[in-house]
């Protein structure tokens, strides 16, 4: 369990999300994580510094020089989004939102080929909105999906998927399990179907 100091909250490092249960107001944004709520205001400090040499470390005798200098200096860019939504942070899914505005989809020029293409057509898709993907990578012929419970129940991780069938669910400790406890990452583990 995570203890929370107060006025000092642990916000994931890409969005943070402001509601009352019934409406709330998430944000999202690319580059620095100096953000806060305070008495129901979300505080983002974009740039920081002085002129110092002061900030240095017990471990070591030398000052690190103007390392830490955040200030704004030339041209910069900020990207940053305000996401309105019904219900809490998990309804919303705010997190599937906020992981497609730090990812956006990326096109690649390919040979023409022949065929009709289908109106949609998805590798995997996870079924419960109570189970989000973090990353996805292939090793060897399996396609391995880091996913974490987001509810405050145990859940199954089910996924529709095309050409693949789950071959395994871990925990981060590499053992096999059922279902993911609440909170828990895990790792899905699939492979090529069999014919």
């Amino acid at each position: 369990m995570i203890q929370v100091p107060v006025e000092r909250p642990f916000f994931p490092a890409r969005w943070v999300d402001v509601c009352d249960g019934l409406k709330g107001l998430a944000y999202f944004h690319q580059g620095t994580i100096k953000h806060w709520v305070k008495d129901g205001i979300l505080v983002n400090l974009f740039a920081w510094g002085e002129e110092t040499e002061a900030i240095g470390s017990r471990l070591w005798r030398h000052n690190w020089r103007k390392t830490f200098d955040q200030r704004l200096r030339g041209k910069q860019e900020i990207r940053c989004a305000l996401f309105p939504h019904a219900g809490d942070w998990r309804r919303a899914d705010v997190t599937g939102t906020a992981r497609s505005y730090g990812a956006p989809p990326q096109a690649y020029l390919a040979e023409r080929h022949g065929g009709e293409l289908p109106a949609s057509l998805g590798v995997v898709s996870l079924t419960d909105a109570a189970i989000n993907s973090t990353a996805v990578k292939v090793d060897g012929e399996d396609i391995v999906c880091r996913v974490c419970g987001v509810a405050e129940r145990a859940c199954l991780v089910n996924a529709e998927l095309h050409n693949l069938q789950q071959t395994d669910l871990r925990s981060l400790s590499g053992e096999s399990v059922a279902y993911l406890r609440p909170f828990q990452i895990g790792t899905l583990v699939l492979g090529p179907r069999e014919q």
